[in-house]
């Protein structure tokens, strides 16, 4: 049943919390707030610009109606220039929803839209990959965990919601990929497109995250809803548009060990938007996807044929490796310069919302981690300001209200105080006057 069982609150949608506009990027100030990655952790093409080379290079741009973000020209041997953001804040539950027109495809194309922990932890700090594929392969939504945090996910929960499929992945969200782990990622065959389908496709994909799961969503252009134009969105609502979902509290409830402290499962999440080039996914279905797109490629070091290098800029035998011989294309032999002017982001703008008992939750920068081994405390659904669970006896606000309380008092009283200490002077004064007559002749002169 469509828009079945997928509530992830525990309370009638009347009492569902009120989401808040949090944080907003758009117009020309899209990329402020976001930190630009350099290091790249695919070990493909990717040479990543810092913001003043990006913007030099015409690799970012920022319109009143939207922001582009694309490839650029050739950067080091066997690399091309690109752009990977982050932003600079964290968020701990947060409804985050991205509105496109355009999103990056072709061979050698890696992109992402995805969430990772704040303080860089990986996989136990948890990652959400809400639209990411490479080449002309289909996408996938994908959740992963790992260190000491395991867990599963129950597939009778997932399927009293929709009909879901896991693809390559599976029900298990511990992600090791030596062991062949992948991560878990149930989601709607509707969304397993090709990056090129999505680019054809403008609309908005969001998702959901709470103490109780994720659910990622999408809208097409004319089904974008009212609530989340107004900036008042109501997810509750949404579910017929679900095309993904992460049920982790009811698969803990429904079968106690398989899911263990889903409030947790996640740390702080920052969000991510970057086009890699190449790299270990890229790499292996290159060939697959592309072969037929493109004229036959060379290894880039004059030996004869190409082949797949997984393993990529970190091998060897990177100048053999097929995808990157294409995307950096030495002489020009295989018009990837062409290809890739479909490499970009169009985005109108990108929204976090949080509620009300969420919203001081941004934490810039993130907090350090548990020590190992030690699990973290259970957080409740929605976590109170920090003020409110201080260890003072008082909370910090009582204590400014004190203060405040004290300042006027003083400034109110003390010239009240002086008055009268300086009258009780003044007759302590006269009485020994009566008894000294010198007293009297030193005011009549002005002494006193």
């Amino acid at each position: 049943m469509p828009g079945g069982q997928c509530s992830l609150h525990h309370v009638p949608p009347s009492e569902v919390a009120t989401y808040h506009l949090a944080r907003a990027f758009q117009g020309k100030n899209f990329f402020e707030g976001w930190a630009f990655g350099e290091h790249d952790w695919t070990a493909g093409s990717s040479q990543y610009m810092n913001r003043s080379v990006a913007e030099a290079e015409r690799m970012i741009e920022a319109r009143d109606t939207h922001a582009i973000i694309r490839t650029g020209g050739k950067g080091d041997f066997l690399r091309r220039k690109s752009v990977r953001l982050t932003t600079q804040d964290s968020w701990m539950y947060a409804l985050v929803a991205l509105r496109f027109t355009h999103v990056p495809y072709g061979c050698g194309v890696w992109p992402a839209f995805w969430m990772n922990s704040g303080s860089g932890h990986w996989p136990d700090g948890g990652e959400l990959d809400i639209l990411e594929y490479v080449n002309f392969g289909d996408s996938r939504i994908s959740f992963h965990t790992g260190g000491s945090k395991h867990c599963k996910l129950e597939p009778a929960v997932i399927q009293d919601c929709d009909d879901f499929e896991t693809g390559r992945v599976s029900y298990n969200c511990y992600t090791d990929y030596e062991a062949g782990l992948n991560g878990c990622g149930p989601a709607k065959a509707s969304s397993r497109r090709t990056g090129e389908e999505w680019a054809q496709s403008p609309g908005v994909l969001a998702a959901e995250w709470n103490a109780a799961g994720i659910k990622v969503f999408y809208f097409s252009e004319p089904e974008i809803p009212a609530d989340l134009l107004n900036d008042q969105p109501r997810p509750d609502a949404w579910n017929a548009n679900i095309i993904a979902y992460f049920p982790f509290a009811a698969s803990q409830q429904v079968l106690p060990g398989l899911c263990p402290a889903p409030a947790t499962l996640l740390e702080p999440q920052s969000i991510v938007l970057n086009i890699a080039l190449c790299g270990s996914w890229a790499s292996e279905d290159f060939l697959q996807t592309c072969s037929e797109r493109i004229p036959e490629v060379a290894a880039a070091d004059g030996s004869g044929r190409c082949l797949t290098i997984p393993a990529g800029i970190d091998s060897h035998l990177a100048k053999k490796d097929c995808c990157m011989s294409f995307v950096y294309d030495q002489y020009g032999d295989y018009g990837a310069e062409k290809m890739l002017q479909t490499a970009f982001f169009n985005i109108t703008w990108l929204k976090v919302y949080q509620t009300q008992f969420s919203l001081s939750e941004v934490l810039t920068p993130s907090p350090p981690p548990f020590p190992p081994g030690m699990p973290p405390p259970s957080l409740p659904p929605s976590p109170p300001p920090a003020f409110l669970s201080a260890p003072f006896p008082w909370s910090v606000l009582a204590v400014v209200e004190l203060l405040i309380i004290v300042v006027v008092f003083s400034v109110l009283l003390i010239p009240s105080l002086h008055k009268l200490f300086r009258t009780l002077l003044f007759a302590d004064f006269l009485h020994d006057a009566r008894r000294d007559p010198r007293l009297y002749s030193l005011m009549d002169r002005g002494t006193l």
